[in-house]
């Protein structure tokens, strides 16, 4: 009999009348172009509550939900599980039920934490499900989080700073006095400190009702680093946007500003945003290297296949060649790579960019301005004015924007440009869509290259694994037979990874290709196609770099999850 299949989540909230039927596909696009669970999408949105989540992934898997506050955690259960994967993968060993151990997981369809649970527990496992937050409370406070923000956050707290309530008390004089008091300028530069040493990429300062929470995101990853007490939340604010150039006393209008921060020899530029949300000013910080990023194409990790094949499409005198991938995969870091090897004087190569997030000596770069009427399209159209060899627009984002790329692209200049697709064929039903006929397509687009990035696995605890039952059959038609993870230590901060590398899949337009999308066939019909002629895909990619060792096979089926092998 064949096995009944399982409602997915969308479905079991749409039944539950907890969202609608166009916020469940909202939620699937954006699930599918950010690569974000799609009950995490409804729960970042706001249109159910975490516990509600929670509710609707207990119905869907039949598991039990617990609550923390009516039934803690057996505390003389925490050594049972390694601190590293507790962390990792969010599992509390809850209570024995018998010979039983239940342990409380916020992703039970996660395979690779049940094959670890199978690898290291000795008593029969049983599954519950508890909401993120409550799990990650007690993780905070049972292991602590080995945060060097404590003594910064511990010498602001003591002191009562930005008590306010009324409109005079937030004036913009006493919000610069409250930025510029010790306590909070030594928590900024401790926060900061902090991000920079453990190599971070974002740091996300999330105001709440009773606190403001502090997330880094380290190799791709947010972590929880700290949670500040709710009368520091106006201070903090203020010290950010007055570093960042912003204006202190607008609050209800989003606000774009930047800073440059120097820790330990290096230049950092960070990139700040505000978003104003019901409990205050959302602030976003993007840190930006300005020497730690290898712009070669060689060294971003593609296989030897997909580089060559890229070097011949950027070496092409006129053509579109576009990168796809969500947001995070390294899409501008690829096509940066790809101007910096192109970059001669004989050519003049312009770039429109939102922001531009590195300044590259001999191309000449534009930041987008959408408020005063300096978008993407604008300057593209006054770009083609210049006498340009080489064109890059940070991203295709609609009609008028990719209409003018192919034109420019048949018009005698090589563009380059990104789209948000799942894969590499995915780009071409994107152009269909945006309006672009078949004819132009086939006349204009050099190539596509779809990426993601994985995590490396942490050397110094790199040690192999079993596969999981699950995945067997995917692996076994690759033929490759031995994995590895990192089990977490002191030196990846019990991650087991350490750093980052690119997987790829590359597709160029031959007479095949081209013939198909003159017929307006399927991305899979395409797809098919470019298997017959020994077309890897990425997530085939990722998985031949977990076999060398390089990643984790759980850590090509996270970012490719999305991705048809």
């Amino acid at each position: 009999m064949a096995r009944k299949e399982r409602k997915r989540i969308g479905e079991v909230l749409l039944e539950a009348g907890l969202i609608t039927e166009e916020q469940r596909k909202e939620a699937l696009e954006e699930a599918s172009r950010s690569g974000m669970r799609v009950g995490s999408v409804f729960v970042s949105r706001g249109w159910i509550t975490e516990d509600d989540l929670t509710e609707a992934l207990s119905s869907q898997l039949n598991i039990t939900r617990v609550s923390f506050k009516e039934a803690p955690p057996d505390r003389e259960l925490a050594d049972l599980l390694p601190v590293g994967l507790v962390k990792r993968y969010q599992i509390i060993p809850y209570r024995m039920e018998g010979d039983e151990l239940v342990v409380v997981m916020t992703d039970p369809l996660n395979v690779f934490a049940t094959d670890a649970l199978r690898r290291i527990v000795t008593h029969p496992v049983k599954k519950a499900i508890a909401p993120p937050s409550e799990v990650r409370n007690w993780i905070r406070e049972q292991y602590g989080l080995d945060s060097p923000l404590t003594a910064a956050l511990e010498d602001a707290g003591a002191e009562p700073i930005g008590l306010v309530s009324t409109a005079a008390e937030e004036s913009p004089d006493r919000l610069i006095r409250m930025a510029e008091e010790t306590p909070v300028v030594r928590l900024v530069n401790a926060l900061l400190a902090q991000a920079v040493a453990q190599r971070a990429s974002d740091i996300h300062i999330e105001p709440h009702e009773n606190d403001l929470r502090i997330r880094i995101r380290i190799d791709g990853v947010l972590e929880e680093t700290a949670q500040v007490p709710s009368h520091l939340k106006l201070p903090l604010t203020s010290r950010m946007k007055i570093i960042s150039g912003m204006d202190i006393a607008e609050k209800r209008l989003p606000q774009d500003g930047r800073f440059r921060w120097t820790e330990g020899g290096s230049q950092i530029d960070i990139r700040a945003s505000t978003l104003p949300t019901v409990y205050g000013e959302k602030i976003v910080l993007r840190l930006l290297d300005r020497a730690g990023d290898i712009f070669d194409l060689p060294h971003l990790g593609f296989t030897d296949q997909v580089v060559s094949g890229f070097r011949d499409l950027i070496h092409r005198p006129f053509g579109v060649i576009l990168v796809t991938g969500p947001t995070g995969s390294g899409k501008t870091t690829t096509l940066y790579a790809s101007l910096r090897q192109i970059n001669e004087v004989g050519r003049n190569i312009v770039t429109v960019e939102d922001p531009v997030e590195y300044e590259i000596d001999g191309l000449s770069q534009v930041q987008v301005a959408p408020l005063i009427g300096l978008d993407f399209s604008t300057v593209l159209r006054n770009i083609l004015r210049q006498d340009p060899d080489v064109i890059m627009v940070g991203e295709i984002r609609d009609s008028e924007t990719a209409n003018m790329a192919v034109h420019a692209a048949l018009t005698g200049h090589l563009v380059f440009s990104t789209l948000h697709t799942n894969d590499a064929v995915g780009a071409i039903p994107r152009l269909l869509d945006m309006g672009i006929e078949p004819y132009l397509i086939r006349s204009s687009l050099a190539g596509v290259m779809a990426q993601r990035l994985v995590r490396r696995i942490c050397q110094a605890c790199k040690t192999e694994v079993s596969v999981p039952e699950e995945l067997d059959p995917v692996i076994e038609k690759l033929g490759v037979k031995t994995f590895f993870t990192g089990v977490g230590c002191g030196e990846c901060r019990e991650t087991g990874f350490s750093g980052r590398v690119g997987i790829g899949e590359l597709f160029r337009l031959g007479p095949s290709v081209r013939d198909l999308i003159n017929e307006d066939a399927s991305a899979d019909t395409i797809l098919e196609a470019l298997r017959r002629e020994g077309y890897e895909t990425m997530r085939e990619a990722g998985i031949r770099k977990a076999a060398e060792g390089i990643t984790s096979l759980e850590e090509v089926f996270r970012v490719t999850q999305d991705v048809d092998l």
